[in-house]
């Protein structure tokens, strides 16, 4: 398969402020999940959908060019492969992509204690 980068320079806006959000609260990985992608060669090695992705907060979806992906981070940096976009969080500026994961990582824990004070 062919995999096409069409990262832009016009992607050095200050992302560092998108929200991130999932539709759903079914993220399943960890801070050590996380660590270990970012030191892999090789990113996540099982075979796994978007909503798999253990960068799935980071990536969206084009509603105007069906198909493909977007960083959330770098709205420019589009793919058609979720392989290229996780190459793209891990490899393109990984400190500041790994940052915003952990952050998610840490909002849906706090979240998640909310929920169960609430419930007690």
């Amino acid at each position: 398969m062919n995999k096409k980068n069409v990262e832009s320079p016009a992607n050095k806006a200050d992302a560092d402020t998108i929200s991130l959000s999932l539709s759903s609260k079914n993220y399943r990985y960890t801070k050590e999940d996380i660590d270990n992608f970012f030191t892999s060669d090789n990113g996540q090695k099982e075979e796994h959908t978007l909503e798999e992705s253990i960068c799935r907060p980071l990536i969206g979806k084009q509603s105007f060019k069906p198909f493909f992906l977007y960083c959330k981070m770098c709205p420019k940096v589009e793919f058609l492969y979720l392989e290229s976009m996780e190459d793209h969080i891990r490899l393109k500026d990984p400190e500041r992509h790994k940052i915003k994961l952990l952050e998610f990582l840490d909002n849906e824990e706090k979240e998640g204690k909310k929920v169960t004070k609430s419930n007690d």
